[in-house]
């Protein structure tokens, strides 16, 4: 049958409806990755499509091919806008936080997490987990951690976005921090097996979570594309009166020399250990926090961190 090119008035004003009908109803399925099949039992399922058929009998064959291309390049334009969002939400955000010890990362990078709400992993708390198992069990030499290494178990548990550390099913966060374990730590941390055992469980983290994670090799080893790489420092007299100040209520509180000769003797096994040794890496910003007040380290780096990722 020929077409007309002569049609009622009417149908002016039916076209545009159709064709709005169409964009609404078509893009609202593709935002929700629906699909809209013909159905003959459930007419308002088979509008568009058939409103489609009726624009191309109505209308010119060149303006039919207009309008059917008006209404797709709409619809892609919904889908691509759709994927856009899926894949920001899917992406998480994974901020590394390098430094020597005592430097305050662990604290600093707890207070950012809390602010952001993320998730805070300290990976040193998992090497002093291996560490405390160590001297509990008199191994603390290398071969001896390399032989046991397959009755170590480490998780991070988070409650209320705290994180609590499991070695073997025990909750050992409060046991990890005394001065031996922290000197164990050191030489765990040197041993190339206990790094390989840790690390996939520390990626996992990060690809699940928006996380601020702290330790002496993220930025470079572990989350070598974080979307933000600092490195917190402070000199070793400033970090050994933080720490002495940390501690002087304790019975057991080392003198102050005493503990500053511990950073001096930890940070030159960091920096010179054979794997992953403690370094800057070449993008991260340096953040020196020697003259600097806790809450302003905080809100100096949260505010890095906002810049970087765009978060309000």
């Amino acid at each position: 049958m020929k077409r007309s090119g002569k049609h009622p008035a009417r149908f002016l004003v039916i076209i545009p409806i159709m064709v709005i009908l169409d964009i609404v109803i078509l893009s609202v399925a593709a935002y929700h990755d629906s699909h809209i099949p013909h159905d003959p039992q459930n007419p308002l399922r088979s509008l568009p499509w058939l409103s489609l058929a009726a624009i191309g009998y109505l209308v010119p064959a060149n303006a039919a091919g207009a309008l059917t291309a008006v209404i797709l390049s709409v619809i892609a334009a919904v889908t691509e806008k759709k994927e856009n969002q899926k894949e920001k939400i899917m992406k998480t955000i994974n901020i590394a936080i390098d430094g020597p010890g005592g430097a305050g990362k662990s604290s600093i990078s707890k207070a950012i997490a809390s602010e952001l709400g993320f998730i805070h992993v300290d990976t040193g708390a998992m090497y002093r987990a291996i560490a405390l198992f160590a001297v509990r069990n008199h191994c603390t030499a290398p071969e001896q951690i390399r032989e046991r290494l397959d009755e170590i178990d480490v998780e991070l548990k988070f409650i209320g976005g705290a994180q609590r550390v499991m070695l073997c099913g025990e909750d050992v966060t409060d046991y990890i921090r005394s001065p031996e374990v922290t000197m164990t730590a050191s030489k765990v941390s040197a041993v190339p097996e206990v790094r390989a055992h840790l690390f996939d469980l520390q990626k996992k983290i990060a690809a699940e979570n928006n996380i601020i994670m702290d330790g002496r090799d993220i930025g470079s080893v572990v989350l070598p594309h974080a979307d933000l790489k600092i490195f917190l420092t402070a000199s070793a007299e400033e970090r050994a009166s933080r720490r002495y100040l940390e501690m002087r209520e304790k019975p057991d509180c080392p003198s102050y020399e005493d503990i500053l000769e511990d950073i001096r003797k930890r940070d030159y096994a960091d920096m010179h250990r054979e794997v992953a040794p403690l370094v800057q890496a070449e993008d991260a910003v340096l953040v020196d926090s020697t003259n600097m007040g806790f809450n302003e380290v905080v809100e100096h780096i949260t505010g890095l961190i906002r810049t970087k990722t765009d978060l309000r």
